[in-house]
C-alpha cells in the first residue's frame, strides 16, 4: 500500500492558479494592444457585412461571435442549438 501525502502543498487543487512561467504565451504583447478611446474599429467591408447577416439569417437559438484583432473582424463563429419540445 503506498501512503499518500494529504498536505494541500502535495496536491494543488483545480481552484489554484498556474504560475506564471508553466503558461505559455500563445501571442507577442504587442497582440494585446487595446484601442484607445479616441480610435474606432475600421468600418466593415462589404464583404464582413454579407457574412455576418449570412450567420444571423435564419439562427432561432444560438450565438454569433465576431473575432476582433486590432480592430479589424478576422474570424466569425456561429453556433446553432436545436430545441425538442416533448409533447
Amino acid at each position: 500500500m503506498t501512503h499518500r501525502d494529504p498536505s494541500p502543498s502535495a496536491h494543488p487543487t483545480a481552484s489554484s492558479p498556474p504560475s506564471p512561467s508553466a503558461v505559455p504565451s500563445s501571442s507577442p504583447p504587442s497582440a494585446h494592444r487595446r484601442l484607445r478611446p479616441t480610435e474606432t474599429a475600421e468600418p466593415l467591408s462589404p464583404e464582413i457585412e454579407h457574412l455576418l447577416l449570412e450567420a444571423l439569417r435564419g439562427i432561432r437559438y444560438g450565438q454569433v461571435l465576431l473575432i476582433v484583432q486590432d480592430g479589424k473582424v478576422v474570424q466569425i463563429d456561429r453556433t446553432e442549438k436545436v430545441r425538442i419540445a416533448h409533447q
